[in-house]
Order: structure tokens, then sequence, then C-alpha cells
């Protein structure tokens, strides 16, 4: 199989080339993507790079910002020789390698990959695919706000207690934790809300001069904030693709989930919460329900 070259020019000026093999590359800031950029210059899944009969091919996955290839905006396109990729202020110059010896980077091609990057990748392009349609097809109130709230506050996290009672403070966020980590699988709300109780833990450990356990409460703090971002994303793609296909059962019982992440209200779970009601009233039928 040839080879393909991505040069990347990221926005901070840093130079990265990277070779592969692979019949696809997927661009964007999952930590699934052979190409990794910022979060803030890319979405989790923004470009589809493919090896197609008649040769590369692009196709986009997400519009916020809108990619362009040699400074047009396409959806899906040929690649051609020595094209340069644009996401936000990102150029990703890509040209066919001559040969694969000598390379100083290799994508993670041939890498074991978790079964559950697949569906991602599936549902992400369906899902694409569906918001774009989703916005022609169906009346206002369906499509998804522009803004959407993160789940985590990233203000930091002071233990509420003096160093003489931090460890207990600490012990007892440590417990309630873990105890809604382990029911979060059922009740998202509960994994939303003991990531700040991992981190208030930390910080009372650290009061009390427990390093070690600080340490715990801090990793299992970022292991489960990517896991709950992760799945809200997840859902979210489930919910717009749904909608395209009105699915309007399956739209339904998204949204409420979506909306149980949500602890804090605000104007996207408003829009989640009448999005319900209009899927019940206008789309379910009393023979469905």
């Amino acid at each position: 199989m040839d080879t393909i070259r991505f040069r990347v020019q990221h926005a901070d000026g840093r130079i990265e080339e990277l070779v592969t093999e692979s019949s696809q590359v997927l661009v964007g800031s999952g930590r699934h993507c052979e190409i990794r950029l910022p979060v803030d210059q890319a979405r989790v899944e923004h470009v589809l790079i493919q090896v197609a009969p008649a040769g590369l091919r692009a196709t986009a996955r997400a519009f916020d910002p809108p990619p362009k290839l040699d400074e047009v905006e396409f959806t899906q396109a040929p690649v051609r020789a020595d094209a340069v990729l644009a996401i936000g202020k990102t150029r990703i110059t890509i040209s066919a390698a001559a040969s694969i010896e000598g390379r100083a980077h290799v994508l993670r091609a041939g890498a074991k990959r978790n079964p559950r990057v697949y569906a991602y990748l599936v549902l992400g392009l369906a899902g694409c695919i569906a918001m774009v349609v989703a916005r022609g097809r169906h009346g206002s109130g369906l499509n998804e706000p522009a803004k959407v709230p993160a789940l985590f506050e990233t203000s930091a996290v002071r233990c509420p207690e003096t160093a003489e009672r931090a460890d207990a403070v600490a012990q007892d966020r440590m417990s309630l934790a873990v105890a809604k980590q382990e029911r979060s699988p059922f009740h998202p709300e509960d994994g939303v809300e003991a990531v700040p109780l991992y981190l208030t833990a930390e910080s009372c450990f650290r009061a009390s001069g427990d390093v070690g356990d600080a340490d715990e409460a801090a990793a299992n703090a970022e292991r489960l904030k990517k896991q709950m971002t992760e799945e809200f994303r997840f859902h979210r793609v489930r919910l717009q693709r749904s909608i395209a296909l009105q699915r309007w059962n399956v739209a339904e019982r998204e949204a409420g989930l979506l909306l149980s992440f949500l602890t804090r209200g605000g104007e996207y779970a408003t829009w989640l919460s009448n999005l319900r009601r209009k899927i019940l009233l206008t789309y379910i039928s009393k023979k469905e329900r």
C-alpha cells in the first residue's frame, strides 16, 4: 500500500510530520484520532481521510470551524497532491510518500483499538450527517443549541475545613465519591457529582499532609471526568442521529439521558426538556407510548 505523509503546522507554530500506510486517518481532538489537534482547534472527530480507488478522499465530520481543502470549504472532496487541509488555525499538508524507511514517526495504524472506538467512529459519521440533515428536515426546536455546556467547572476546588479536620472531611468525601461512581452506570448524575467530591477529597488530603491519598483521589477524578465527558458526547450524537432518522422513541430516551448528566440546569437543559415535550406531543402517538 502507498504511504501518505502529513505535515501538520499547529496554531502555535509547531511542525509535526507523520507517515502512515493506513487506509483511513482521523483528524480531531479525540484521543483515538491518528492526528490529534487541541480541543480549541477541532471537534472530537473533525475530518476523515480515506484511501479510495480513485485516490485520497476527505470527509468532513464537523463544521465548527468548517474544514477547508485548499481554501475551499467541503463536505466530501478528493485530495489532490500536496493539498492543504485547514481546520481553524491548523494547516495539514497531505502528500504521497515514496517509502516508509527512515521515517521518524509512524501513526498508530496497526495498533489494536478498543472496540468502543469503532462504535464512536461509526456513530460520529452518522451523527454529523444526521446533524446536517436534521437542520433542513425538521422544524424549529429540534436543532441542538450552538453552545453546549461543559459538565465540569474549571475553577479550583478547596478543602472547606481547617488542617485539623481536613483528614476526616477527605475520608468522608472520598467514600461518598466512590459510592456515587459505582452508581454512575445507572445514574449519570452520580458520576458527574462524584468528580468534585474526589477533587474536594484531594484538596483535604493535601491539607492534612496525606500526599498518597491525595494523588489517588486526583487520579480517580481525572479518569471519571474523561469517562463522563465521553459518554455525554456519545449520547449527544445518538440524539441527533435519532432525530434525523425520525426514531422518536429513541430520541426521547436520549434527551432524558442527557438531562440526567446536567446537574446545574441552564439553557441546554431547558432545550432538552422542551425537546422531550415536543417529541411526546408531536411525534409519538398514544399507541407508540
